[in-house]
């Protein structure tokens, strides 16, 4: 898909009322899916060449009932939807050429064999996409009818091979396929995002009554934890809804120009036509017209954002400046799929069913036999308990805690706070004076000093220097791997 071109198939989607749309041929590299104004994008490509590649598009009511999806390759990828009675499973493909080679081509038909096989048999299948087959004239009862394009070819055989296998029905040849499913859409319950605040706008009226909430707070005596902190975030999230806007979404500006979608809007209309030689022309001009000035639109948001960015540095607007830099310079990065595999190798791409494979994969992980020697091992039962946790212990740790800008709850950090605390002295003891990094008062930096200052008395001696590099991580192993998921 080339430039521009993603937004044009939103145009038409919403002129066409059409709630999901499958692209083949889709020249993107990498995996992932993207928000794209109301339209959620989910794509699988190769990893580094721009070739082949398959996606699925979903305006807002359908990505809200996804459930998962699982980008196999860069030509076969599903999406899983969750309906009323029943949920829908959507496989997009996109077929080798019948320039491949046949092995290639029954490659393909053997995975997406694979994929039809572990959709669950409740679900309603749909399999669409670029098949590159001529299924042709020949009725094919009840799988195809007698109106297809052409005589039928070797990848056509194996087309319908497969859906007689799968009992599925075909429809369309080389033509595009709008249909209708009736079907109630429901939606997926996922985690509550943070509310966002505007923190560009922050008035004197919420400073000010938070300083007397504050002050009244200081008045109470609290002694526990969660109270600690429970209190302050309470006051700050009370206070921010009444005076602090929420931050909004900044719907970003296509920058496909008016002029260009004209150009498109021609073109379309010229392949509505019967295809003459004249229009064939006509077509090719219209499209290569489109791609220039696609281009040229491009060029020009990227030179009206520089031009933003110098006006902002000129006149002291910094917060401004730096976003647009972001914006122009950041990288484009995907969400990823969060499908796994079970350990039979089965693929699984459900909330529910991905963190119960993470938390069987952990236990297990974790119940490997070590083979420690029982001598090694600590007998607690004699150990004095710890003493309760001291008033005094929680101030220390809510101080180094304060720093964090998220508002998010802190009482687990502060609770580890206080452990540290508690431990530091015993670790002092039990680390070598060699051990720099995770200690207080010496860091790694002391020991690249103590490296130079070697190197140059050795330098000044003109004595050779050895020095030998021990990578820990491949040294010792902390848990057993044989037992990954991927």
């Amino acid at each position: 898909m080339y430039q521009g071109k993603l937004d044009i198939v939103k145009k038409e989607m919403e002129a066409n009322n059409c709630d999901i749309v499958g692209i083949s041929e889709l020249k993107w590299t990498d995996k992932g899916y993207f928000r794209s104004e109301d339209f959620t994008v989910y794509y699988s490509g190769h990893e580094s060449n721009r070739t082949r590649g398959v996606a699925i598009i979903c305006n807002k009511m359908v990505a809200n009932a996804v459930l998962g999806f699982n980008p196999l390759n860069d030509r076969i990828m599903t999406l899983r939807i969750q309906c009323k009675p029943i949920n829908v499973t959507i496989v997009q493909v996109y077929a080798p050429t019948t320039a491949a080679e046949e092995t290639e081509i029954e490659e393909f038909y053997e995975q997406l064999q694979e994929v039809t096989e572990s959709i669950p048999s409740q679900d309603i299948v749909i399999i669409m996409g670029d098949f590159n087959a001529k299924v042709g004239s020949r009725e094919e009862k009840p799988i195809t009818g007698k109106f297809g394009l052409g005589d039928r070819n070797t990848s056509g055989d194996m087309l319908v091979d497969f859906c007689a296998a799968n009992d599925l029905y075909w429809a369309s040849d080389h033509e595009l396929l709008i249909a209708k499913l009736k079907v109630r859409l429901k939606k997926v319950k996922k985690e509550n995002q943070p509310v966002r605040y505007d923190l560009q706008n922050i008035s004197n009226e919420f400073t000010m009554e938070v300083e007397n909430k504050f002050q009244i707070l200081e008045e109470r005596e609290m002694r526990e934890p969660c109270e600690l902190w429970e209190n302050p975030k309470g006051i700050l999230k009370e206070v921010a809804e009444k005076h602090i806007p929420k931050r909004k979404s900044e719907k970003r500006n296509p920058w496909l120009s008016q002029g260009a979608i004209l150009i498109a809007e021609k073109r379309k209309e010229i392949k509505k036509k019967r295809m003459t030689e004249s229009t064939r022309r006509q077509y090719r001009q219209l499209n290569s017209k489109f791609q220039n000035q696609a281009r040229k639109d491009k060029n020009k948001y990227y030179s009206d954002i520089c031009q933003d960015i110098e006006i902002s540095n000129n006149t002291g607007r910094s917060r401004n400046m730096f976003k647009k830099i972001r914006e122009l310079a950041g990288k484009f990065t995907a969400k990823q799929s969060k499908a796994i595999k079970e350990e039979n190798g089965e693929i699984v791409s459900e909330q529910d069913q991905v963190s119960e494979r993470w938390k069987e994969y952990t236990r297990k992980l974790y119940e490997k036999d070590v083979g420690m020697p029982e001598s090694d091992l600590i007998d607690i039962s004699d150990i004095d308990p710890e003493p309760s946790i001291l008033h005094r212990e929680v101030e220390e740790a809510l101080k180094e805690t304060s720093q964090n800008i998220a508002l998010i709850s802190h009482s687990s950090k502060v609770m580890l706070k206080i452990i540290q605390r508690r431990l530091a002295d015993f670790f002092n003891e039990q680390m070598p004076r060699e051990q720099a990094g995770f200690r207080k008062g010496r860091g790694t930096r002391d020991h690249i000093a103590n490296l130079r200052w070697i190197i140059e008395s050795m330098r000044e001696k003109q004595r050779n220097l050895v020095m030998c590099f021990i990578d820990y991580s491949k040294a010792y192993r902390v848990t057993t791997t044989s037992s990954g998921c991927t």
